[in-house]
């Protein structure tokens, strides 16, 4: 099986520890709704234990403000859903931060993250310049994958 990361989008706005405990707050999310156990029947679920019991990386990304993460989480529960991959939000309540989005997450395998590293680091106009065999697992992508790639390929790492 390949290996997972889960990718957070934090809200820019937020201090480093505030991004990681709403990554945290995110996490929960996720596990709540793919629970393990009798409740099996959805084909995200053993991608999420995997991440959780084998791989348990997580890369925080700066998301930008809430109107963005919503958008994002939009965006994510299209690619995800399609491509069966874990993924959730987390929105803090009304009388704290009047329901702001704060984190959108997604559990994603190495095919596609490490074609958004490709992306990133090569850029698309110069594919011809890519590694071979980096250039051979771009192009492998199907076309939910390589959108998720891309996405992921946009933004930087929270600070």
């Amino acid at each position: 099986m390949p290996a997972l990361r889960a990718y957070f989008f934090t809200n820019y706005y937020l201090s480093s520890i505030q991004q990681g405990i709403q990554t945290a707050h995110c996490v929960a999310e996720m596990f709540a709704k793919y629970p393990h156990g009798d409740r099996d029947d959805c084909a995200a679920t053993p991608t999420l234990f995997q991440w959780a019991g084998v791989d348990k990386t997580i890369v925080v990304l700066n998301g930008g403000n809430s109107q963005d993460l919503r958008d994002l989480r939009g965006t994510i529960h299209t690619l995800a859903t399609k491509m069966y991959l874990p993924f959730a939000h987390f929105a803090e309540d009304e009388a704290s931060l009047n329901n702001a989005v704060t984190c959108v997450g997604i559990i994603i395998p190495e095919e596609i993250y490490t074609s958004a590293e490709v992306i990133r680091d090569d850029g698309i106009q110069t594919l011809p310049c890519v590694e071979p065999e980096k250039l051979a697992t771009l192009l492998n992508l199907l076309k939910p994958e390589r959108e998720l790639a891309e996405l992921i390929a946009k933004y930087s790492l929270a600070r």
